[in-house]
């Protein structure tokens, strides 16, 4: 009789395929593109810019030869951005950024580096925001402010849950002596 094959890889199999994998992910995310610097850069020296924009239409800073990475819907990259008055006041070439140049502008050559868009909350937890009702246990108050509450609401759930599947939740905002060891 013939051996099925297996299925099943080993823990050296996995920790192979692991390394190739992410061997990969980052030679072809750099693309020989300098992605991680050990040591700055000094950008490109662009000749300067003439102020040419009227006083009241100038911009505050422009930052030209770059990567702008809009996030717009069809994900373009520009050049240059001017920002006045703290907003975005245009995103397009170099070329057109120089035209709202003024005496008092803040020129700022990128040299070909990238400018991404501010994170206003960059610590967050998207996945479990996604799926917070629907596959998370939500152990929250005003039902779950303590230990004794959490132990409560969990005890109540396991109760519920099928023998050998998982309890997943999430809690917040525990008051008392601490967390559970």
């Amino acid at each position: 009789m013939k051996k099925q094959p297996s299925h099943r890889i080993t823990r050296r199999q996995f920790l192979i395929g692991a390394g190739a994998a992410l061997a990969g992910s980052a030679l072809a995310c750099g693309r020989g593109q300098g992605i991680v610097t050990l040591t700055p850069t000094t950008p490109a020296t662009a000749p300067p810019i003439t102020p040419v924009a009227p006083a009241g239409q100038a911009a505050d800073l422009a930052l030209i030869n770059g990567k702008i990475i809009t996030v717009d819907p069809a994900d373009s990259i520009a050049q240059a951005v001017s920002v006045k008055d703290g907003l975005i006041q245009a995103v397009g070439s170099s070329v057109d950024i120089s035209t709202l140049v003024g005496e008092n502008t803040q020129v700022i050559d990128l040299g070909g580096r990238s400018v991404t868009p501010g994170l206003i909350d960059p610590h967050n937890h998207f996945q479990v925001t996604g799926l917070m009702h629907s596959y998370y246990t939500p152990f929250l108050p005003p039902a779950v402010r303590t230990l004794d509450d959490l132990q409560a609401a969990l005890s109540e759930v396991v109760a519920q849950t099928p023998e050998g599947e998982w309890v997943i939740g999430y809690f917040m905002f525990i008051q008392g002596t601490g967390l559970p060891s």
